[in-house]
């Protein structure tokens, strides 16, 4: 059972983060996520909170994770097609792609 807790416990940590880095680039929080997913980190927030344990700031995990959410925006919208949440966080990341250069 403890490890069932501290797997809950981290990916909870791990889903905060991800919420509060989504929040720092202004894209919704589940198409935040979902793109994560769909680029094929299906368990991303493990992930995430690894980033978390290694003592990322949001700004430095959003960098690392820039090139992931646009693929997963990217195959968010051929799944789902064109729609404004998708595309709006497309521009939004790709804004941050071109600063991060």
């Amino acid at each position: 059972m403890t490890g069932f807790l501290w797997g809950l416990r981290r990916t909870s940590r791990g889903k905060k983060f991800g919420n509060e880095i989504a929040d720092s680039m202004g894209i919704p929080r589940r198409v935040f996520h979902r793109a994560i997913e769909l680029s094929g980190m299906e368990m991303h927030l493990v992930f995430l909170a690894g980033l978390k344990d290694e003592g990322k700031s949001i700004n430095e995990a959003r960098e690392e994770l820039l090139p992931i959410i646009m693929d997963g925006l990217y195959a968010f919208e051929a799944r789902f097609g064109s729609q404004k949440q998708i595309t709006d966080s497309i521009e939004t990341v790709m804004s941050f792609l071109s600063k991060s250069d």
